[in-house]
């Protein structure tokens, strides 16, 4: 029977455990793994023996690549946001106050988003230039 290949996406405290226990079926090979970070997705990929490592899920296989659904760099930032953002609505919730009263930053809006993105585009740019200042767009 040909071995599955497998790629786990995610390899944090429990990444190492379920690779044991997928080698030790005998059935799959897993060939990749995909983290965050890209000098940490390459060091266990060494340590443990793993041909390939990605920090971006959206260069794995395609016939797994929707099992990922944040592209690299997202994969902390967007439950921590959720999270935050939750736990600022329960606050205000739990205290009886006025979201209205809130700032932006206990309930970002689109606009905050788009500022942020703004700057985000603006390093990036800086970046390119060869870390010249660049202004952010209104």
């Amino acid at each position: 029977m040909k071995k599955l290949r497998v790629g786990l996406v995610g390899f944090g405290f429990i990444g190492p455990h379920h690779l044991e226990a997928i080698r030790r079926t005998g059935l799959a090979d897993v060939t990749t793994i995909a983290t965050s970070s890209v000098a940490g997705t390459r060091a266990k990929a060494e340590q443990f023996g793993i041909a390939k490592s990605t920090r971006d899920p959206s260069l794995l296989d395609r016939s797994v690549r929707h099992y990922a659904a944040l592209p690299g760099g997202h994969a902390e930032a967007w439950p921590d946001a959720l999270r935050n953002l939750m736990r600022n609505i329960l606050e205000f919730i739990a205290d009886q106050r006025d979201p209205r009263e809130a700032d932006e930053l206990s309930f970002p809006t689109f606009a905050t988003g788009l500022r942020i993105a703004r700057i985000v585009d603006a390093i990036a740019a800086s970046a390119r230039a060869g870390g010249k200042w660049k202004t952010i767009q209104p």
